[in-house]
This record gives C-alpha cells, sequence and structure tokens, in this order.
C-alpha cells in the first residue's frame, strides 16, 4: 500500500467516525438495542424508533447510515460506492457489546445504549 493510499483511508476512516457520531448526536436518547441482524457484511439494529445499518465497505472502512424515525439517513459523502464486497466480516451477536471483526478493526456495540 502506498503511503498516498494509507493517508487517503485513514481519512476515510476519520471522516466515517464523525459521521457516525454526528448521526449518534442526532438521536434524542439512545435506547437499548434490539434486533440486531448480520447479513453479508452489514450489521443492521434497532434503537427505539431508529434503524442503524453498519456497512463494512474495507477491512479498515464502515459506512453507517440512520433511520431516524423511519427516515433513511443520507448517504455518506466521502463513501461514493453503493455496494462492497469480499471483507468478510465476523459478527458475534450473542456478547454485549455485539462485536464486529475484519482483518484491520474491531468495532463494538453497547446493547444497554445501541
Amino acid at each position: 500500500m502506498n503511503l498516498v493510499h494509507r493517508y487517503l483511508s485513514i481519512a476515510l476512516v476519520w471522516a466515517s467516525a464523525s459521521l457516525a457520531v454526528a448521526a449518534d448526536a442526532n438521536l434524542a436518547a439512545l435506547q437499548s438495542l434490539t434486533n440486531a441482524i448480520a447479513s453479508g457484511d452489514s450489521l443492521s439494529f434497532a434503537t427505539g424508533p431508529n434503524q442503524v445499518q453498519v456497512q463494512i465497505c474495507l477491512p479498515n472502512l464502515v459506512k453507517v447510515i440512520v433511520s431516524k424515525d423511519g427516515h433513511k439517513g443520507t448517504d455518506t459523502p466521502s463513501i461514493w460506492k453503493k455496494s462492497w464486497s469480499g471483507v468478510h466480516a465476523a459478527f458475534d451477536l450473542q456478547s454485549d457489546p455485539l462485536v464486529v471483526t475484519t482483518e484491520k478493526m474491531v468495532i463494538k456495540v453497547s446493547r444497554a445504549t445501541g
């Protein structure tokens, strides 16, 4: 991996994380996580009336989509592709927190607060 590609990847991960935090800040009050489902390289769950989808795009890049009160959030401007494949993320939906693992990152989502 060349240096430019590495810094671009880091910038995209930072932007994705920042947008995910901003999306969480827009939810009035996070409630307990329910209905966790893993499908392909995506994790979907509900927190109260809100739906959250965490798509694993690359081993070091995620896309978070929040549907607040049933209304789909806008696409992440820094992630332009609509479909990704071949990441082979591992999901542990029985644990608390839920755990998503790729070869380059681990994501933990608390059942208590989503």
